[in-house]
């Protein structure tokens, strides 16, 4: 397990699919699957999902990035997926975030 989050932590940004860290590591898909559901509480796919949404806020509210270069950053292929999956988790579109947070003041 603890190899698992070591290696999305360093490539949440690269295609990883949770096939592929299942190969990487040895094991089938449904027992890292079965892994994760034990120890993290949710799927290896929600898992790193919920990494590149973390990362994601950080660049919305600490950089001036456009939106396409933040979805290449976190791991997604467009900028459209990283929007209908961000707005999906969070409720609120990327820029909507980024302008609300900043007017708030928020800090991660």
């Amino acid at each position: 397990f603890e190899q698992g989050l070591q290696t999305i932590g360093r490539r949440f940004a690269e295609p990883l699919t949770a096939e592929r860290l299942a190969s990487e590591l040895n094991v089938s898909a449904s027992h890292l699957r079965k892994i994760f559901l034990r120890y993290a509480g949710e799927t290896p796919k929600s898992y790193i999902s919920a990494l590149r949404l973390r990362h994601a806020e950080r660049y919305l509210l600490h950089t001036d990035m456009k939106l396409h270069a933040i979805a290449g950053a976190c791991g997604y292929g467009d900028e459209f997926h990283f929007s209908r999956t961000f707005k999906k988790r969070k409720g609120l579109s990327p820029s909507a975030f980024r302008r609300t947070s900043r007017e708030r003041g928020d800090r991660l």
